[in-house]
């Protein structure tokens, strides 16, 4: 019982039609989940709660019509396949949120395998600057049943929508569905790498001919998931414009410009001298962002303040302090190997990278050219850390030390470190081995640079 587990029972509640019987199960007990206080208020309005080991199979044999899966059950999970067996309908809070809306907005959500959280919030800024009333919310923030009011005011809803919220959609059906990038990702979830890809691609499967897909033109797998759209195509990337003469809409950059065609002709939206985030991954991002904001009904001179105002998002890249010249960036949110290569790929200095934690199934083989041309050294932490670093002593004959924690890490990485260098931690893993969430392993590291920082300045006044 989570937040959108939560969000979902309070929206089924609140219901102003006939009462239902709703009942809620975790295999954590009771006194052990963080929002039991919120439970417990919802036990008060009638709400039945199941908890402890064993309560998802009570539950499950009950023969209720219809089940809501939080995203924290994986799809292999014993209880998903005797559910779908016995016939119960099975929805994500999303396909939940979806059908509860009192009133439904214009609808953008986003998904793909990574970039999916600052495209919406990219989105959200340029429309907020444009003055269109719009709400985000989502697998980022606030799931979709608790604004529910909200977004049947606002104008336009932006959602980050997850494969695991995908995987139980059924009627969900968005105005224009953005499909960042895909490579492989949550095989811990997913029982294969073809399962996580269908998912995905549910977000087109209700789309109507008048709807948008905004697509990422130079990712070769979201290109070929064009085969599936339902509606109408914007193609965003570097050449969409020479590659795609008879497209009509697009959005396109040099290297001084970020270009969109509405149709008629094409004009610059953005120089990227004003664009605030680092990396080319987030450049693609704003193409994406871009296109569906206009297709949303922005204003094209919104755009670069836009782009300007977004608030830069926590764990992804977040430049956390520097101390005695070296820069320390919390990328936590990086919990795939591929996403490790594009944080390594945004800076010049030499980097001693922090990595490891929970393997997700996924490998580190296409990342490993990158590591070789731009880390110093890597600093293995975690279950999968100890066999990172036997791969990159073996493979590249390059500096490793496995340290297990992430405390020792930062604390080795900063002994050894010099002047104009970067500490990154960029996992490539998830956190769940030593951390509830990939927030909570940033978090850490941001206060473990703050008391490096604390003793820096006692060091200075010392001397």
């Amino acid at each position: 019982m989570g937040s959108s587990g939560v969000a979902a029972c309070r929206a089924l509640i609140n219901r102003d039609d006939s009462p239902i019987n709703i009942i809620a199960a975790d295999e954590k007990t009771l006194s052990d989940l963080p929002l039991r206080d919120r439970i417990a208020d919802l036990q008060e309005k009638g709400l039945e709660v199941v908890t402890g080991p064993g309560s998802f199979d009570k539950v499950a044999r009950r023969g209720l019509p219809l089940i809501v899966l939080s995203p924290g059950i994986p799809k292999v999970h014993p209880v998903v396949s005797l559910l779908a067996q016995s016939g119960t309908t099975l929805w994500s809070e999303l396909e939940l949120g979806y059908r509860l809306l009192p009133t439904r907005p214009f609808i953008i959500a986003v998904t793909g395998t990574k970039g999916k959280g600052t495209t919406v919030r990219m989105i959200g800024s340029i429309l907020e600057v444009s003055g269109i009333p719009s709400v985000i919310g989502g697998n980022i923030g606030r799931p979709l049943c608790d604004l529910l009011q909200e977004a049947s005011n606002a104008k336009v809803l932006v959602l980050e929508v997850s494969s695991f919220q995908l995987a139980f959609v059924d009627s969900f059906r968005p105005d224009v569905a953005v499909f960042t990038c895909f490579f492989p990702d949550h095989l811990d979830w997913h029982p294969s790498l073809e399962d996580y890809r269908e998912s995905k691609e549910k977000i087109f499967q209700n789309q109507k001919p008048s709807d948008w897909a905004v697509l990422n033109a130079d990712d070769p797998s979201v290109v070929r998931m064009a085969a599936k759209v339902m509606g109408r195509i914007m193609w965003c990337g570097k050449s969409v414009a020479e590659s795609c003469p008879y497209c009509t809409h697009w959005a396109r950059s040099d290297d001084e410009y970020l270009w969109v065609s509405m149709g008629a002709h094409e004009f610059p939206v953005c120089r990227w001298s004003q664009f605030p985030f680092r990396g080319l991954h987030n450049r693609y991002n704003a193409l994406l962002a871009v296109g569906a904001a206009l297709l949303a009904g922005a204003d094209p001179g919104a755009v670069a303040d836009g782009l300007t105002k977004t608030p830069q998002v926590r764990h992804r890249l977040e430049i956390v302090g520097q101390i005695n010249g070296v820069t320390f960036v919390n990328d936590s949110a990086a919990t795939v190997p591929e996403a490790v290569g594009v944080a390594l790929e945004s800076f010049q200095e030499p980097i001693h990278l922090i990595a490891g934690g929970r393997s997700k199934g996924t490998h580190w083989e296409k990342v490993l050219k990158t590591i070789k041309e731009r880390v110093v050294a890597v600093y293995g932490i975690g279950s999968s850390g100890r066999d990172l670093c036997e791969v990159i002593r073996k493979k590249l004959l390059k500096d490793s030390l496995y340290c297990e924690t992430l405390d020792e890490a930062v604390k080795k990485a900063f002994e050894r470190a010099k002047a104009g260098e970067v500490i990154l931690l960029s996992p490539g893993s998830a956190s769940f081995d030593q951390f509830r969430s990939y927030e909570e392993r940033g978090d850490r590291f941001c206060h473990l640079v703050a008391d490096l920082q604390k003793e820096s300045v006692k060091s200075e006044k010392g001397d």
